[in-house]
């Protein structure tokens, strides 16, 4: 699954971290994420995250 990584970036930039997948995923949601970054934050691990970055490394990998 390719995720375009600055948009990823946009999409959580102003997320409060720490934040685990499931707030992750809500926060895309409310703002309106298209189904392949929803899918791609679907596939993260549960674990709670530290920075977008992290995300980012998590999604791409």
């Amino acid at each position: 699954m390719t995720v375009d990584p600055v948009a990823l970036q946009n999409l959580l930039k102003n997320v409060a971290y720490p934040a685990t997948k499931q707030r992750l995923m809500e926060e895309a949601a409310q703002r309106r994420a298209d189904e392949q970054m929803m899918a791609a934050l679907a596939a993260l691990p549960e674990k709670e995250y530290r920075s977008t970055a992290e995300v980012s490394r998590d999604v791409i990998t």
